[in-house]
Order: C-alpha cells, then structure tokens, then sequence
C-alpha cells in the first residue's frame, strides 16, 4: 500500500501525547490522522469508516488496561492494532499482542522513525493475516469439497457395485444354465456363443473388483483373511490360470521354487491375485515362443523393513520374469498409476485397464512387503515382490456363532431372495448335492417360514423389498428357535464384517459361483469340532494329548496358532482376553498358556500375575506372545512370571519348538 493512502485513528485522552504524536506524523503531509479520547468514540468511528491502523492508548476514561484491546478488537477484527503504554511492562505489552495488538510502543521512549517504521509493519503484517486467513479458508472449503468428492466416489462406486453386479449376477447365471442346457439342448454354434457371453461377463466382473478394491485400500477398508498358506501350491494354482493363454503364444513357462519353503501366512487370495497378475501380464507382453518364469526364494540378510520398522526375517521373493518388449527408463514412473497405461493411444496393441500392477503394490504393501522392476526395451522384464514369511497379522476379529453339523437327513434349504435368476441358479446348484431348495422371495416372513419348513440352513439375500436382509437376520438370531440355524449370507456388495459380527456363517459376493457354494455346503456339513461357551472355546479331542489355552482376542491369530497346534497333536481351548484366560485356567488346568499381552477387558501381564498368584495354577508354564518389540518388553513379561517370551510375527516351527521344552521341563 502506497504510505500516502494510510489513515489513523489515534486514541488518546491526553492532549499532549495527542499532540506529539501528530507532531511525529507530521512530515507525512497525506497521512490522514483522526483522533478521539474515548474507546466508545474509537468503536463507532471504526463501524463507519475504513482505518488502516490504530493508535491506542491502554489508559482512557471509559476504559483500562487490557481489557480496551479487547473490546476494539472484538469490534474490528482485521483492523491493526499499536497499543501505546505508559508503563515499561513488557508483561502488559505482550498480552495486548495475545489479544489482537499487532504491536505496543512505551511513550516516551520512542521517535518519529521507530513510530512510522512501528505503523508501516502493522500494516503490513496485518494485510498477509488477512491474506493467509483467506487462504486458509479456501484450502478449507477445498478440503471439504475433497472430502465430498471422496464420499460421492464411494457411493458411486457401491451403487456401480450393486446395479452392474445385479444384472451380472443374472447373465453369468443364465449363460451358465444354458451351457449345461438347463434349458433345452443347445448346437455347437450356440455353445460358442453363450460361452462367449460368459467369458465377457466374467472379464466385465474382474474389472469390477479391480475398481472396488483399489477404493477399499484407498480408504483403508480392505481386509486381510491371513491363513497358512503353502508355497507350493499358491504358486501352482496361480501358473494353472495363465497356461492355457501360454499355450495359444508357444511361451514356455517355468517355475523354480527353492525347496522346503513350506508355508507363509498371506491372504490366500490376495496374493494368488498379485501373481496372477503378473503372470498375465508377463504373458501378454511376451511374444510367440517367449519364455516366463517364476522364482520364488528366501532371501538373504538384506530383507526389506516391515510397515513397523522392524527387519522381516526369512521373507519370501517372487519374481516374474519374461523375455517381452520391456520397459523403458522413461516408463518406469507410470507403472504403478491406476487407470494409466505406458501405451494410452487408441491405436494401442495391448489391451487393459491400468489397474492391475496398482493393485498389485497396495495388495504386497498390506502384507508390510515391497515390489521392484528391473527391465530393459526388448529385452524383457523382472518384477519381484517380497513379504515376510511370518507377515504381521491384520487385526480381524468376528464373533460367530457356533453351528451344529448339518442334519444328514436334512436336506431343505430356504433360500431368500427376491431375484427369480439368481434364486433358480442357487436351486440348480443345490440340486447337485441331493438339497432341495424352497424359495422366499422377501425377508417379511422369514422367521414364519424357517419355523414352517426347518431348513438345514439359510441362504439369505441383503438387497430384499420391504424389509431389509440385515434386519431379517437379526430377528433370526434374536428367535430362541431360529437363532442356532445356520445363515449364509449373499449380496452383491461387499459388506462381509456386518454380516459375520452380525451371526452369519459365511458371506459371499454375487455373482455366486457352483464351487463357492459347494465349499459353503461342505464347511456346514463337516464343521469344526468345537463347542463354544461364554467364555471359551474348547476343542473336544482325546484327553491324553496336552491342552494349551490361547489367550488372543485377534481372529487371524486365533486360526492361525490353533490350527497349527491342533495338526501338531495338541488341544486347543481359547480365551478372548486376560480375564477369561485366568478363569478358564482354573476351570481347566491346561498345560501350558500362550498369553497375548494387549487384550481387552484385562491385559496379559494383569492376567498372567493372577495366575501365578494362585496356588493351584500357579505352577503353569506361560508363553508371552506379544506385537511388543521395544527394549524392556520381555523383561516386563519375564516379570510379570512369563516362562519365555515371543514377538510377534513369531515363527510357528519356533513356537513349536518353545512349547515341546516347556513341556518336557
């Protein structure tokens, strides 16, 4: 702002300090200076006209002290403030500051020099205030409208789910009832056809997915289903889907895997999913009689850092190797971007969404692992992802309600859903394994007709008219003779944790496949044999082999531990946390204790000094297993009356190997 535009308001009930002040101001001929002696004069003045700065003093007649700041600037926010004292406190001066002031001058102590340099930087800083405020009040309403947009994308994405997988649901339907010519014989012409059908169907429902799940990690809402996995056959599984494609280009594949690798804890899926991915990929941009490999091998001490920082020991590599077009240097940024292809012309030879290599990396990033591309133009490509063998598990916990084994002479199956495709396609599956399916086509009247017909089970649809599937099946659990009957859940979107934490058995996403059905049925004739009580979980097996009760409240940890020791000979009861594993101790007497340390109700350290306080118990060995890694942790549990003291991600054949010599002990 130009110095010849400034106008002042100086406030000042003592004529002489009024006067040198305008005296000090002066030499600025076009300073336009108004004074007044009274704070309700200088509060009305600045309601009526435009100031660029004030000069205030903190002692008037209808107004002291601090409290005269405040109430101009309460008046006139954005107007500066120089409060001029006349008292050398600098105490006063910077609480004027804490209270609007842009600055304060001592009277007496200063000249026309420091007076107009005092004003000038007022000004000044007083004009970039405003400036960062408005500012920040964009950045705000831009933040805002991100935050709109985000929640816009969602919905748009869950109502894309639900209206493409609706119709999806019943073309793969129908294309599969009529290859297996359901409904009347079909010729050869008509069987390439619809298998066509069928094949666009599935790509369409892939791409999907692809789109669904890139939102889920986005939003941090993608689960992990850690399980114990073998090498071996994950690799296998993952070749077989990409040999037929192989085969129409003369590509050899291979496949090298360093011997007794065993077993890694991963998402099953997830990760058939990153080298399928790859794989397909190597394949497409490979030419005729090309070659692809996989390699999967330990790696050496270079491993690389986990998401927590800590070094993952015995992590597994997997590289695809291919001898395609390669890469360029210049490429390599894009690989990695959702929806961007290196090739984006129309005119491109290879076809794609750009998804797939997105998914791939947030997929290994949630396994706290890494990927890296190593490629040269013409000469092929090398991407190798590496995740510890023994990844951290993501904290899944479900409540399920315990089911017993399906009635061998039960063979009715309610199914209800409104959809007549997919509830005749549900039937016709269900016919193959000998169960008759009655239909129900709206969730009013669910609980009369399971008390009707008395299912083996039900198969219940969420997106249901007039009352919703959420709705039916927590009346089914909450009916003393429905609650006990198993519930599989289907719908076309992905809401599996409300369904499970809600009693369901098993959720799966539409469109429904004969195998997942199949493998559902299967699961609720042969469940485990467990019996639940309020408190535990006790696995019913032969009394002479040792009990071992897992005191964990994270559902990944649980399966993963118990199946591991229930295959190794032993028994299996389970608390969810320290309370119930102190009371279930002395219930049961187990022989040995593997104590989670941070767990609800009462941690592991509280319960583990319980247990060696009470005389019967006392004596029970007691194995730590904790995410807790820092200097002190297993000296705090040693202390506490642990035996022995294991950090998570723990070695199954370690824990193993823990447990035999305490038990020999």
């Amino acid at each position: 702002m130009p110095l010849s535009n400034v106008r002042i308001l100086v406030v000042e009930d003592n004529p002489a300090d009024a006067d040198l002040l305008e005296e000090f101001l002066s030499d600025f001929q076009k300073w336009q200076i108004t004074s007044v002696d009274r704070l309700e004069s200088a509060i009305a003045l600045v309601g009526q006209q435009t100031f660029n700065v004030v000069l205030l003093d903190l002692s008037l007649p209808d107004s002291h002290g601090i409290e005269t700041v405040t109430r101009l600037h309460s008046a006139q926010t954005s107007l500066p403030i120089v409060v001029l004292t006349g008292l050398d406190d600098e105490e006063i001066g910077l609480e004027a500051l804490r209270e609007g002031a842009q600055d304060y001058l001592v009277k007496g102590t200063f000249d026309d020099r420091l007076l107009k340099r005092v004003i000038s930087y007022s000004i000044e800083r007083s004009q970039f205030q405003r400036v960062l405020q408005q500012t920040n009040e964009q950045l705000a309403a831009i933040n805002l409208e991100l935050v709109n947009t985000t929640r816009l994308k969602d919905e748009f994405l869950a109502n894309m789910s639900h209206e493409l997988r609706t119709p999806l649901n019943a073309i793969l339907g129908m294309s599969e009832g009529l290859q297996e010519e359901v409904f009347g014989e079909i010729n050869e012409r008509q069987q390439k056809s619809i298998a066509l059908i069928e094949r666009s169907g599935r790509h369409l429902l892939e791409l999907i997915n692809d789109i669904l799940d890139i939102s889920k990690i986005e939003a941090g809402k993608l689960e992990l289903n850690i399980s114990s996995v073998s090498v071996q056959q994950l690799c296998e599984a993952s070749f077989a889907f990409v040999k037929q494609q192989a085969a129409k280009k003369s590509i050899h594949l291979n496949m090298d895997i360093q011997e007794n690798l065993g077993e890694i804890l991963c998402d099953d899926r997830r990760m058939k999913q990153v080298l399928l991915n790859l794989l397909n990929n190597a394949v497409k941009f490979t030419m005729v009689g090309g070659s692809v490999t996989l390699v999967v091998k330990q790696v050496d001490d270079k491993a690389p850092f986990g998401s927590n920082g800590d070094r993952a020991s015995n992590s597994l590599s997997f590289s695809v190797i291919d001898t395609g077009i390669g890469i360029s240097p210049e490429d390599m940024g894009k690989l990695f971007k959702p929806f961007v292809q290196i090739d984006g012309s129309l005119n491109r030879k290879y076809a794609g969404t750009g998804l797939g290599l997105t998914l791939v990396k947030q997929i290994i990033e949630l396994h706290s692992g890494t990927i890296e591309v190593q490629s040269q133009p013409a000469r092929g490509s090398c991407f190798t992802v590496t995740i510890p063998q023994t990844c951290t598990l993501a904290p899944i916990s479900h409540p399920t309600t315990p089911n017993a084994p399906l009635s061998p002479s039960n063979h009715l199956v309610l199914i209800v859903e409104d959809s007549t495709s997919a509830s005749d396609q549900l039937g016709r599956y269900l016919s193959e394994m000998n169960m008759e399916a009655i239909i129900h086509p709206r969730g009013e009247g669910t609980i009369e007709a399971v008390l009707r017909i008395q299912p083996a089970f039900i198969i219940l649809d969420i997106l249901l008219p007039n009352q919703s599937g959420w709705e039916t099946l927590a009346q089914l659990k909450a009916h003393p003779n429905t609650k006990d009957i198993s519930v599989v859940v289907i719908s076309v979107l992905d809401e599996r944790s409300q369904g499970l934490s809600l009693g369901a058995v098993e959720y799966l996403v539409k469109p429904i496949t004969r195998e997942q059905l199949r493998t559902t049925v299967e699961k609720l004739r042969h469940p485990p044999l467990m019996a639940q009580t309020p408190d535990a979980i006790v696995n019913m097996e032969a009394e002479d082999c040792p009990l071992i009760l897992i005191a964990e409240d994270n559902q990944a940890n649980i399966d993963t531990f118990s199946s591991y020791l229930e295959s190794s000979g032993y028994r299996i009861i389970l608390a969810g946390n320290g309370l119930e594993a102190v009371n279930l101790t002395v219930q049961q007497h187990p022989n040995l204790i593997l104590m989670d340390i941070q767990m609800p109700e009462m941690d592991g350290l509280e319960a583990i000094r319980r247990i060696r306080a009470n005389g019967q118990v006392a004596s029970t060995p007691i194995v730590a297993l904790t995410a807790l890694a820092m200097d002190g942790d297993r000296e705090a549990c040693l202390a506490a009356g642990a035996n022995d003291y294991l950090s998570k991600p723990i070695k199954l054949k370690q824990l193993l190997g823990v447990i035999q010599q305490l038990l020999k002990a």
